[in-house]
């Protein structure tokens, strides 16, 4: 299998389109958030923001002003797209027992 790893700063990620089947941060974060409470457009970008940089390599800025409520559900936001980067890399990444079946 072709290592398909590639690099960007401070994060080593499999290439996206071959992860995600070509999603984009916008639709995995529009899916995530199909399920449960409505979340504010803060929290929202606050995920998108860090799927860009697992995906994309795109840096992070945080948009507003720490210990106001806006920053509050940004990082929030920012928690929870960590997570589901961390679920879709387990997801995608074969176990050594899936891997010895195509053996």
């Amino acid at each position: 299998m072709a290592d398909t790893r590639i690099t960007s700063p401070g994060a080593t990620m499999v290439a996206a389109a071959l992860r995600f089947n070509g999603s984009t941060p916008e639709t995995l974060v529009d899916a995530e958030l199909a399920k449960g409470s409505p979340r504010s457009h803060e929290y929202r970008n606050g995920m998108l923001d860090v799927l860009n940089y697992r995906m994309r390599g795109v840096k992070i800025h945080v948009p507003h002003k720490e210990g106001t409520a806006a920053a509050d559900a940004y990082f929030a936001g920012n928690v929870r797209g960590h997570a589901l980067w961390r679920t879709l890399q387990a997801e995608a990444t074969p176990t050594a027992t899936q891997e010895a079946c195509h053996v």
